[in-house]
């Protein structure tokens, strides 16, 4: 499963996520622009993806909570809440995996304090 993405396995427990994996592409892939692997899904039970950019990572900004993906492993996604201590504690979390571009994928107006304090600490933010 060299250079493969993994679509964290929080979507597939609810078959609204899977059937909107199955028709549309999973949100994630216009961060990192990936191609789906349809044949290693079905024998996998989940999405797999070639990766473009390894120092890429994606966001999911909401309002409670920001689900960041950094990896192809269960242990590279992981939650942050929403106030400036856990900024913090996500850009230095980005910085020890070598990250430098960071796309968010977001709704609402959770996501301008995010995007402000990601590009003060020096990412190329998408």
């Amino acid at each position: 499963m060299k250079n493969q993405m993994v679509i964290p396995s929080f979507y597939f427990g609810n078959p609204e996520w899977n059937n909107l994996l199955l028709k549309d592409t999973f949100h994630c892939a216009d961060f990192f622009f990936f191609t789906l692997n349809f044949l290693q899904m079905k024998k996998q039970n989940s999405i797999s993806m070639a990766v473009v950019n390894a120092h890429a990572a994606g966001i999911d900004i909401g309002s409670r909570q920001h689900y960041v993906a950094v990896g192809q492993q269960p242990e590279d996604v992981r939650t942050f809440n929403v106030y400036t201590k856990d900024h913090e504690a996500m850009i230095a979390w980005l910085k020890q995996k070598s990250i430098v571009t960071v796309a968010l994928e977001s709704t609402g107006i959770y996501w301008q304090t995010l995007f402000s304090s990601l590009q003060a600490a020096g990412f190329d933010v998408v």
